[in-house]
């Protein structure tokens, strides 16, 4: 057992209680001040992640995505069967390649963060909307071969997709 000196003042439980709530009440302006200066930092780095990923669909005139995920299957069948028939102005992006430092694709990663990928995304001026496509593609993912007749399905879900989330669809005539 220690022996507290005599000549140490000892601070009852009441005592600190006191005390760590004066501390709370004089730190508060403070924590409300950094809180207030803090926000537009915030709101300024949002916004230039919002700039990058319209500068970067402005530039590579891409305005559709596909997020997909390389987990459970996935990344053979995206590669083999999705890919080649993705429509033109459309582009494929793995979702673990979006939360790369300085990529102008951060701005997705929060878009499709609680959607099933895989997923179709669609970037407006304003907007971002995300759809997924896990149930309709989730039957076929075990054909990881390259199959013509699940291209063609592959195909026309994706059409579908992009009428549904873009209004239009953007591909020529289909083979």
């Amino acid at each position: 057992m220690r022996i507290r000196p005599s000549f140490l003042p000892t601070i009852s439980t009441h005592r600190r209680r006191v005390l760590v709530d004066w501390a709370l009440v004089l730190l508060s302006p403070l924590f409300v001040l950094i809180a207030i200066l803090t926000a537009p930092i915030l709101l300024l780095f949002a916004f230039v992640d919002y700039l990058q990923l319209r500068h970067y669909c402005w530039k590579h005139q891409v305005w559709t995505f596909l997020v997909s995920t390389q987990r459970r299957g996935w990344h053979e069948f995206v590669r083999n069967n999705v890919e080649p028939v993705l429509p033109d102005g459309m582009a494929l992006v793995w979702f673990c390649d979006l939360a790369t430092p300085g990529s102008p694709m951060r701005w997705l990663s929060s878009a499709v963060a609680s959607q099933v990928k895989p997923c179709v995304v669609h970037v407006t001026l304003f907007r971002v909307r995300a759809h997924s496509i896990h149930s309709r593609l989730k039957d076929q993912k075990w054909r990881r071969r390259v199959d013509v007749e699940t291209q063609r399905e592959v195909r026309k879900a994706l059409r579908e997709e992009l009428e549904l989330i873009c209004g239009k669809f953007t591909e020529g005539p289909s083979p």
